[in-house]
């Protein structure tokens, strides 16, 4: 899911030069429960240090709409070790705790760092790696059921990458 139409035709391109199947939408991440779908797995590579606290929050409820009660959600975001400066905003562990409370429950945080692709594009150490999981009962207190059945991760999922002891 992402705002971006342009990012998400990429995305599409590129799933397809790979021969993957996987759904891509153009969505808003503060109400996917217009979406009317139910996911087991959600990853945020980027997007939650963007908020600001409150919406951090609504983020937090708008993803409990749509996974599934056991689902797991992976974050990996700016944290506070990273240098102060323009961007996203940086994230403390609090902070972290504060927007996902009575949500979901942490399964595992660690620090992390960001190596991107791109040539020229600087390394990131100052991350979080995070993995959350919705209780099967409660979180969210006005959750939906949906008709359509739960869409599976891929088998090269951020939860591979969150586990193992390589840089991200």
């Amino acid at each position: 899911v992402d705002g971006s139409p342009a990012a998400v035709e990429r995305a599409r391109a590129k799933a397809a030069e790979r021969g993957l199947a996987a759904a891509f939408l153009v969505a808003d991440a503060l109400d996917l429960a217009a979406l009317r779908r139910r996911f087991e797995t959600a990853l945020d590579c980027g997007l939650f240090h963007v908020f600001d606290a409150a919406d951090r929050r609504r983020y937090a409820h708008s993803l409990c709409e749509v996974l599934s009660p056991g689902g797991t959600l992976h974050v990996l975001c700016f944290s506070d070790e990273e240098p102060p400066g323009p961007g996203p905003h940086r994230i403390s562990e609090s902070d972290l705790g504060d927007a996902f409370r009575s949500i979901f429950a942490l399964t595992r945080i660690r620090p992390g760092r960001f190596e991107s692709r791109r040539r020229g594009r600087p390394s990131i150490d100052g991350v979080w790696c995070n993995r959350r999981t919705r209780p099967a009962t409660g979180g969210a207190s006005r959750t939906r059921s949906f008709a359509r059945p739960p869409i599976a991760a891929s088998p090269r999922s951020f939860a591979q990458i969150c586990t193992s002891d390589s840089p991200i």
